[in-house]
Protein backbone atom coordinates (compact mmCIF):
# COMPACT_ATOMS: atom_id res chain seq x y z
CA UNK A 1 0.00 0.00 0.00
CA UNK A 2 2.86 2.37 0.79
CA UNK A 3 4.36 1.72 -2.67
CA UNK A 4 0.95 2.37 -4.24
CA UNK A 5 0.73 5.73 -2.46
CA UNK A 6 4.20 6.68 -3.75
CA UNK A 7 3.19 5.66 -7.27
CA UNK A 8 0.03 7.76 -7.07
CA UNK A 9 2.02 10.76 -5.80
CA UNK A 10 4.43 10.39 -8.72
CA UNK A 11 1.47 10.18 -11.09
CA UNK A 12 0.00 13.42 -9.72
CA UNK A 13 3.35 15.15 -10.19
CA UNK A 14 3.72 13.83 -13.74
CA UNK A 15 0.19 14.90 -14.66
CA UNK A 16 0.73 18.36 -13.16
CA UNK A 17 3.57 18.95 -15.63
CA UNK A 18 1.07 18.52 -18.47
CA UNK A 19 -1.82 20.43 -16.88
CA UNK A 20 -2.82 24.00 -17.75
CA UNK A 21 -4.22 24.74 -14.27
CA UNK A 22 -2.40 23.74 -11.07
CA UNK A 23 -4.11 24.73 -7.81
CA UNK A 24 -2.24 25.17 -4.54
CA UNK A 25 -4.29 25.22 -1.32
CA UNK A 26 -3.69 26.36 2.24
CA UNK A 27 -6.43 26.05 4.83
CA UNK A 28 -7.54 25.57 8.42
CA UNK A 29 -8.93 22.24 9.67
CA UNK A 30 -11.71 21.91 12.22
CA UNK A 31 -13.07 18.55 13.33
CA UNK A 32 -11.53 15.53 14.94
CA UNK A 33 -11.74 11.82 15.65
CA UNK A 34 -15.24 10.79 16.65
CA UNK A 35 -17.84 8.02 16.59
CA UNK A 36 -20.48 8.65 13.92
CA UNK A 37 -23.14 8.81 16.64
CA UNK A 38 -22.32 9.18 20.32
CA UNK A 39 -22.71 5.86 22.20
CA UNK A 40 -24.72 5.88 25.42
CA UNK A 41 -21.49 5.45 27.40
CA UNK A 42 -20.59 9.07 26.53
CA UNK A 43 -23.09 11.11 28.51
CA UNK A 44 -21.90 14.67 27.84
CA UNK A 45 -19.22 16.60 25.95
CA UNK A 46 -17.99 19.19 28.45
CA UNK A 47 -15.53 20.96 26.15
CA UNK A 48 -14.07 20.77 22.65
CA UNK A 49 -11.09 22.66 21.24
CA UNK A 50 -10.10 22.07 17.58
CA UNK A 51 -6.64 23.53 18.06
CA UNK A 52 -4.71 24.93 15.10
CA UNK A 53 -4.70 22.27 12.41
CA UNK A 54 -3.67 23.21 8.89
CA UNK A 55 -3.91 21.57 5.49
CA UNK A 56 -1.70 22.32 2.49
CA UNK A 57 -1.63 20.69 -0.90
CA UNK A 58 -1.87 20.80 -4.65
CA UNK A 59 -4.39 19.39 -7.13
CA UNK A 60 -4.71 19.21 -10.88
CA UNK A 61 -8.01 19.21 -12.85
CA UNK A 62 -8.49 17.55 -16.24
CA UNK A 63 -11.48 18.58 -18.34
CA UNK A 64 -13.92 15.95 -19.57
CA UNK A 65 -16.41 18.41 -21.07
CA UNK A 66 -17.41 22.06 -20.79
CA UNK A 67 -18.80 21.55 -17.28
CA UNK A 68 -17.23 18.33 -16.02
CA UNK A 69 -13.68 17.53 -14.95
CA UNK A 70 -11.77 15.08 -12.77
CA UNK A 71 -9.00 16.18 -10.41
CA UNK A 72 -6.08 14.42 -8.72
CA UNK A 73 -4.46 15.86 -5.61
CA UNK A 74 -1.93 15.44 -2.83
CA UNK A 75 -2.23 17.23 0.52
CA UNK A 76 -0.73 17.22 4.00
CA UNK A 77 -3.37 17.41 6.73
CA UNK A 78 -3.04 18.06 10.45
CA UNK A 79 -6.07 16.92 12.50
CA UNK A 80 -6.05 18.24 16.05
CA UNK A 81 -8.53 18.29 18.93
CA UNK A 82 -8.83 18.42 22.70
CA UNK A 83 -11.99 17.17 24.38
CA UNK A 84 -13.33 16.61 27.87
CA UNK A 85 -16.28 14.26 28.28
CA UNK A 86 -18.39 12.76 31.06
CA UNK A 87 -18.75 8.99 30.59
CA UNK A 88 -20.46 6.04 32.26
CA UNK A 89 -19.28 2.41 32.00
CA UNK A 90 -16.92 3.49 29.23
CA UNK A 91 -14.62 0.68 28.16
CA UNK A 92 -10.96 1.74 28.11
CA UNK A 93 -7.41 0.85 29.11
CA UNK A 94 -5.40 3.05 31.43
CA UNK A 95 -2.02 3.15 33.15
CA UNK A 96 -2.08 4.02 36.85
CA UNK A 97 0.83 3.83 39.30
CA UNK A 98 2.80 1.83 36.74
CA UNK A 99 0.00 -0.73 36.25
CA UNK A 100 -2.02 -1.18 33.07
CA UNK A 101 -5.71 -1.74 33.80
CA UNK A 102 -8.50 -2.49 31.32
CA UNK A 103 -12.09 -2.07 32.39
CA UNK A 104 -15.14 0.18 32.52
CA UNK A 105 -14.69 3.76 33.63
CA UNK A 106 -17.25 6.21 34.98
CA UNK A 107 -16.17 9.83 35.37
CA UNK A 108 -14.33 12.37 33.22
CA UNK A 109 -12.10 11.67 30.20
CA UNK A 110 -9.70 14.13 28.58
CA UNK A 111 -8.41 13.39 25.08
CA UNK A 112 -5.67 15.09 23.05
CA UNK A 113 -5.28 14.11 19.40
CA UNK A 114 -2.81 15.33 16.81
CA UNK A 115 -2.65 13.25 13.62
CA UNK A 116 -0.83 14.10 10.40
CA UNK A 117 -2.05 12.46 7.19
CA UNK A 118 -0.77 12.47 3.63
CA UNK A 119 -3.98 12.35 1.60
CA UNK A 120 -4.70 11.75 -2.08
CA UNK A 121 -8.21 12.71 -3.26
CA UNK A 122 -9.73 11.73 -6.62
CA UNK A 123 -12.66 14.08 -7.25
CA UNK A 124 -15.30 14.61 -9.90
CA UNK A 125 -15.86 18.34 -10.54
CA UNK A 126 -18.88 20.20 -11.90
CA UNK A 127 -18.46 23.85 -12.89
CA UNK A 128 -21.69 25.73 -12.18
CA UNK A 129 -20.43 29.00 -13.67
CA UNK A 130 -17.22 31.03 -13.98
CA UNK A 131 -17.06 31.41 -10.17
CA UNK A 132 -18.36 28.21 -8.57
CA UNK A 133 -17.21 24.59 -8.86
CA UNK A 134 -18.66 21.67 -6.88
CA UNK A 135 -16.57 18.55 -6.19
CA UNK A 136 -17.00 15.10 -4.66
CA UNK A 137 -15.17 11.79 -4.57
CA UNK A 138 -13.06 9.34 -2.53
CA UNK A 139 -9.69 9.79 -0.89
CA UNK A 140 -6.87 7.60 0.45
CA UNK A 141 -4.82 8.72 3.47
CA UNK A 142 -1.47 7.57 4.84
CA UNK A 143 -0.62 8.30 8.49
CA UNK A 144 2.62 10.26 8.74
CA UNK A 145 2.50 10.82 12.52
CA UNK A 146 -0.06 10.36 15.29
CA UNK A 147 -0.72 11.32 18.90
CA UNK A 148 -3.87 10.11 20.63
CA UNK A 149 -3.66 10.18 24.40
CA UNK A 150 -5.19 11.64 27.53
CA UNK A 151 -6.22 10.89 31.09
CA UNK A 152 -9.23 9.92 33.18
CA UNK A 153 -10.16 11.55 36.49
CA UNK A 154 -12.89 12.26 39.04
CA UNK A 155 -14.45 8.79 38.87
CA UNK A 156 -13.89 5.08 39.20
CA UNK A 157 -13.02 2.07 37.06
CA UNK A 158 -14.34 -1.48 37.25
CA UNK A 159 -11.65 -4.02 36.37
CA UNK A 160 -12.32 -6.21 33.31
CA UNK A 161 -16.13 -6.31 33.66
CA UNK A 162 -18.84 -3.72 34.49
CA UNK A 163 -19.14 -5.33 37.95
CA UNK A 164 -15.44 -6.01 38.55
CA UNK A 165 -13.23 -4.77 41.39
CA UNK A 166 -13.56 -1.03 42.00
CA UNK A 167 -10.59 1.30 41.43
CA UNK A 168 -11.13 4.86 42.65
CA UNK A 169 -9.62 7.62 40.51
CA UNK A 170 -9.71 11.12 41.95
CA UNK A 171 -8.70 14.49 40.52
CA UNK A 172 -5.10 14.07 41.70
CA UNK A 173 -4.51 10.50 40.48
CA UNK A 174 -2.26 9.94 37.49
CA UNK A 175 -4.45 7.66 35.38
CA UNK A 176 -3.55 8.09 31.72
CA UNK A 177 -3.81 6.36 28.36
CA UNK A 178 -1.83 6.54 25.13
CA UNK A 179 -3.24 4.94 21.98
CA UNK A 180 -0.92 6.75 19.56
CA UNK A 181 0.65 3.53 18.27
CA UNK A 182 -2.80 2.02 17.65
CA UNK A 183 -3.76 4.55 14.95
CA UNK A 184 -4.14 2.76 11.59
CA UNK A 185 -1.55 3.44 8.89
CA UNK A 186 -4.14 3.97 6.15
CA UNK A 187 -7.60 5.46 5.93
CA UNK A 188 -10.30 5.99 3.32
CA UNK A 189 -13.20 8.36 3.05
CA UNK A 190 -15.28 10.75 0.97
CA UNK A 191 -14.79 14.44 0.19
CA UNK A 192 -17.44 17.04 -0.66
CA UNK A 193 -16.15 20.50 -1.55
CA UNK A 194 -16.80 23.80 -3.29
CA UNK A 195 -14.34 26.22 -4.92
CA UNK A 196 -14.98 29.91 -5.52
CA UNK A 197 -12.91 31.83 -8.08
CA UNK A 198 -12.15 35.35 -6.81
CA UNK A 199 -9.76 36.41 -9.58
CA UNK A 200 -7.60 34.85 -12.26
CA UNK A 201 -5.04 33.74 -9.66
CA UNK A 202 -6.91 33.60 -6.35
CA UNK A 203 -9.83 31.64 -4.98
CA UNK A 204 -11.37 30.24 -1.80
CA UNK A 205 -12.66 26.81 -0.88
CA UNK A 206 -14.68 24.88 1.69
CA UNK A 207 -14.32 21.12 2.11
CA UNK A 208 -15.78 18.33 4.22
CA UNK A 209 -13.84 15.06 4.63
CA UNK A 210 -15.74 12.12 6.11
CA UNK A 211 -13.75 9.04 7.06
CA UNK A 212 -15.22 5.66 6.15
CA UNK A 213 -12.59 3.47 7.82
CA UNK A 214 -11.84 3.13 11.53
CA UNK A 215 -9.10 5.48 12.74
CA UNK A 216 -7.61 2.65 14.81
CA UNK A 217 -6.18 -0.73 13.84
CA UNK A 218 -8.51 -3.71 13.40
CA UNK A 219 -7.21 -5.51 16.50
CA UNK A 220 -7.57 -2.45 18.76
CA UNK A 221 -10.08 -3.17 21.56
CA UNK A 222 -9.40 -0.55 24.24
CA UNK A 223 -12.25 1.55 22.77
CA UNK A 224 -15.35 -0.57 22.13
CA UNK A 225 -16.73 1.48 19.20
CA UNK A 226 -15.28 2.65 15.91
CA UNK A 227 -13.81 6.14 15.58
CA UNK A 228 -13.69 8.12 12.34
CA UNK A 229 -11.82 11.16 11.08
CA UNK A 230 -14.44 13.81 10.32
CA UNK A 231 -13.31 17.35 9.59
CA UNK A 232 -13.95 20.44 7.50
CA UNK A 233 -11.37 22.82 6.07
CA UNK A 234 -11.59 26.37 4.79
CA UNK A 235 -8.89 28.28 2.99
CA UNK A 236 -7.35 29.95 -0.02
CA UNK A 237 -6.47 28.71 -3.51
CA UNK A 238 -3.71 29.98 -5.77
CA UNK A 239 -3.90 29.09 -9.48
CA UNK A 240 -0.57 28.66 -11.26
Amino acid sequence: MKHLLSLLALSVFSLSVQATDIRARLGYNIGGITPVSLPNTIRHINSYNPGFGITAGVDVPFSLSKRWAVSFGLKLENLRMQTDATVKSYHTRITMDGETIEGYFTGRVRTRANIIYMTMPLLAEYQINDRWTLKAGPYLSFKADATFKGNVYNGHLRRETPTGDLVQIGNDNTASYDFSNEVARFGTGLTIAADYRISQKWGAYAELDWGLSDTFKKNFTAISFKMYAVHASFGAIYHF
